[in-house]
């Protein structure tokens, strides 16, 4: 696996700071549910039991157990309930928003309030036998070559992120010249549904550039595979 955003891994995922213009925040509805569609497990067609389980960040002293689970159709498919403060202590799992300032990095990415907390998931795990777990994740991948001798790559993954205080997270960030972060975010208490687009050139004398933007996600059922990435 390899980081997906360089400086915003899960347990630095970085919250923005909208510090432009006063605008009015559109009205955002929490996600209660994740509808899901499992390709390319074999283990799916054996006619066995199969669940999906989440397991957010590790916490030092947390419970090893998975914060919510839901059973896998013999087609696939799934719908997991996301867990709440109602109904699942989150409070466990919920880490302060580190700082982004980063001195030898131009542009600012901070999020407000300050004092939000989040947790949040890129990768499931497929448990067929009660004890197996598989990592999955929510990822689609393109690579082209270019007539220059280039390589454009494009990333493109799912994440989600609970946030316990309505949040807005705005900027750019660039480090080492070359690498960008753009995130734009609204986000209401609660799980929020995010998409990362990872964009990265490599040319032939090695050098690369890349670009990270973070935004809201829009898929209503998103499709999981072996394949995953740190992203959170």
């Amino acid at each position: 696996m390899k980081n997906l955003l360089p400086g915003l891994s899960i347990a630095g995922l970085t919250l923005v700071l909208a510090a432009c213009t006063p605008h009015q925040p559109p009205t955002i509805t929490p996600l209660t549910t994740l509808h899901g569609q499992i390709q390319g497990q074999d283990a799916l067609t054996g006619g066995g039991a199969a669940s999906v389980l989440l397991r957010p960040l590790p916490v030092p002293g947390g419970s090893s157990a998975p914060l919510a689970t839901a059973q896998v159709a013999a087609d696939g498919t799934f719908t997991l309930s996301l867990p709440t403060a109602a109904d699942v202590d989150v409070e466990p799992y919920l880490q302060p928003v580190p700082s982004f300032s980063n001195p030898s990095c131009s542009g600012q990415i901070d999020v407000t309030p300050p004092t939000t907390r989040q947790t949040g998931f890129s990768t499931l795990f497929l448990s067929t036998d009660g004890t197996m777990q598989v990592p999955l994740g929510s990822i689609k991948r393109t690579s082209t070559q270019k007539s220059d001798g280039s390589t454009l790559s494009v990333d493109t993954v799912n994440l989600w992120v609970y946030v316990d205080v309505p949040a807005r997270m705005a900027g750019t960030q660039t480090c080492e010249g070359s690498i960008t972060t753009q995130v734009d975010l609204t986000l209401q208490k609660g799980w929020n549904a995010m998409t990362s687009v990872d964009t990265s050139v490599v040319f032939p004398d090695g050098h690369v550039t890349r670009t990270s933007k973070l935004s809201r996600g829009t898929e209503t059922t998103t499709v999981w595979t072996s394949d995953t990435i740190e992203a959170y």
